[in-house]
């Protein structure tokens, strides 16, 4: 799942009224509020909240509001939406600013200075951090700051249990007991809650970790107890002797750095296996005659791989809607597509299949969105360039460095069950 909630896209200002009214053009193009833009942050719009509006949004924020600008930045190639409303006093800023902070629920997404409140929302949570800086005047914005939204290391804490197979309609109910366990070990309700889930899921002390060797950092893997027993492609298998066990299931703990770089080419030494990249399995069915049928609407054979997968891509986001209930879903490819919802293991089911069906060998990323939560992205075959990472579940399909990979699945099955939510540090590359 790549946003818990839709407010890392809307906020409660910037609503889709606003768009009937012309945009505002009068800003200085590289400044925002008297506030210089660094190189390379460019101001797309920016929307004026018209006059006779401001009451009605005052009246949802719960202060009063003197102006409300939403400025639209492209940073990159990642957009920034950063929304500036006024009080009327100070009073006034502080019930805007409580309002918002009661929306996003993190302080670096909101700030309040004198009588304006600014709200920041990106899909990079080091771009939000980065906007927060520069508008608060805590800081400049260096080139080496710049570089943080290209390419970075991430030390990462993962305690997981290994899982051969699972009941997938299962696994995020799982995931939420086994952490609300390790926060509280002696709640007997929670316990027998676990010892039930437990027989929908085959668990092992073998576990496989993504090991790929692009030019920008090889992954590194620390696990207590643990030999390594093989690789394959970019998947590298360890064995734990002896693992912890809590309630009959393997607690294992794994430290690693991860380098990563925003949506890259990566070329493996080896030779991929098309037909096995490209194959049906009982998670990707690539003959079903849904699958086809779609393909020949949006596939045309003089396309090439890239613009096939954009083809697919765009489907994807015209045809399916993120969301509903139920977190951490995997309905299956065709219920996916017949009800038009799912979330992002759903969104990845469909492009994944799509792109094998269009001859395109492709694999599922599972890993941590910096900041947000668990979520399972693409990776497509590109001849002559290498793996690709796309992510179906996203408008713009952009996979950034807040993007942190720990596992491949190139079968669709699913690695591990998470006993807590990964730590993860961003670190200087001096380290």
């Amino acid at each position: 799942m790549a946003f818990k909630n839709k407010s890392q896209y809307l906020s409660l200002i910037l609503i889709p009224v606003l768009f009937l009214h012309t945009a505002s053009w009068g800003q200085n193009k590289d400044q925002i509020e008297n506030v210089k833009l660094p190189p390379g942050w460019v101001i797309q719009k920016t929307i004026t909240v018209p006059e006779d509006m401001l009451e009605t949004f005052s009246q949802r924020l719960g202060g009063e509001m003197t102006s409300a600008v939403n400025y639209i930045l492209d940073v990159d190639g990642v957009m920034l939406r950063v929304n500036v409303a006024e009080g009327k006093t100070k009073e006034d800023a502080q019930k805007i600013y409580q309002a918002f902070f009661a929306l996003h629920k993190k302080e670096e997404e909101c700030l309040l200075k004198g009588k304006k409140v600014f709200e920041f929302i990106s899909g990079s949570f080091q771009l939000i951090e980065m906007a927060r800086s520069l508008f608060s005047g805590e800081a400049g914005i260096t080139e080496d700051m710049m570089k943080v939204l290209d390419q970075v290391i991430w030390e990462a804490n993962i305690t997981a249990a290994p899982v051969k197979k699972a009941d997938y309609s299962s696994s995020n109910d799982m995931f939420v007991r086994l952490r609300a366990h390790t926060e509280n070990p002696q709640d007997e309700k929670i316990c027998s809650q676990i010892n039930s889930l437990k027989n929908r899921f085959t668990f092992s002390n073998v576990i496989h970790l993504r090991y790929e060797t692009p030019p920008w950092g090889t992954p590194e893997y620390s696990i207590p107890g643990a030999e390594k027993t093989g690789q394959r492609g970019d998947i590298v298998t360890f064995q734990v002797h002896d693992p912890q066990n809590k309630l009959g299931i393997p607690c294992i703990e794994i430290k690693a750095l991860i380098p990563v770089k925003e949506s890259s080419f990566y070329s493996p030494e080896y030779k991929i296996n098309k037909s096995k990249l490209t194959a049906p399995n009982p998670y990707w069915p690539t003959e079903n005659k849904k699958i086809r049928q779609i393909l020949e609407k949006i596939v045309q054979n003089e396309m090439t791989p890239v613009e096939k997968a954009k083809a697919v891509h765009s489907w994807i986001q015209k045809n399916l809607k993120f969301g509903r209930e139920k977190i951490g879903s995997r309905y299956g490819v065709i219920q996916a597509i017949n009800q038009g919802f799912g979330r992002c293991w759903d969104f990845c089911d469909v492009f994944v299949t799509l792109c094998r069906a269009a001859q395109i060998p492709s694999r599922q990323i599972m890993g941590w969105i910096y900041g947000k939560s668990g979520h399972v992205w693409a990776q497509v075959y590109i001849p002559e360039k290498g793996w690709f990472p796309m992510d179906p579940s996203t408008p713009s399909s952009l996979v950034t460095t807040d993007y942190v990979p720990f596992f491949i699945s190139e079968d669709g099955e699913l690695p591990v069950i998470y006993w807590t939510e990964p730590t993860l540090r961003m670190m200087n590359k001096k380290e």
